[in-house]
């Protein structure tokens, strides 16, 4: 049986299901896709989702505000009783980057690649890397090897793993 994810904060159950609409940008392809997913938990950090859709790691744009946020980054997805499931990490915008990201979305189309791609990818690394006091350790380029000692013991993308595959996503643009 597999191990849930050790949590950093308590999740809430949501006792009543929502659709709610978001924007899925996977890190892969860059390009959006809308889709229709059901919040399954909260915490402070982040949202458990649901979706009938396969859910790859990228980034998320939410329609409605989510526990406060406007997007997040799926750091892990499976498949649950035919259903997806992942687990999205907040990604604390400040208002002026929110509106900078809001219009990015916007302005593209679903199943069309975002145009520029590295404002958004480096407003998010911003925002992730603006609260943590060793942020330059992190490396630019890491290997793969590095990327596996980064994750945590379940498989799960540490915030380091995070930020380690958006600078090298940004850096291949």
């Amino acid at each position: 049986m597999e191990q849930a994810p050790a949590r950093q904060s308590h999740r809430y159950q949501v006792v009543q299901l929502r659709e709610f609409p978001l924007c899925l940008i996977p890190f892969k392809s860059l390009v959006s896709t809308v889709m229709i997913a059901h919040v399954i938990d909260i915490s402070a950090k982040g949202v458990g989702i649901e979706s009938g859709q396969h859910l790859e790691p990228g980034f998320v744009w939410f329609r409605d505000r989510v526990g406060g946020f406007k997007g997040g980054l799926i750091v892990w997805s499976r498949l649950v009783g035919g259903k997806y499931r992942a687990g999205i990490r907040f990604v604390p915008l400040t208002r002026e980057k929110e509106l900078l990201v809001q219009d990015r979305i916007t302005a593209i189309r679903p199943l069309q690649p975002l145009n520029n791609p590295e404002v958004v990818i480096s407003t998010i690394l911003e925002a992730m890397t603006r609260e943590q006091p060793d942020a330059q350790q992190t490396p630019d380029n890491p290997s793969r090897d590095e990327l596996k000692s980064m994750r945590s013991a379940d498989g799960t993308p540490t915030e380091e793993d995070l930020i380690a595959q958006l600078r090298s996503m940004l850096s291949a643009l």
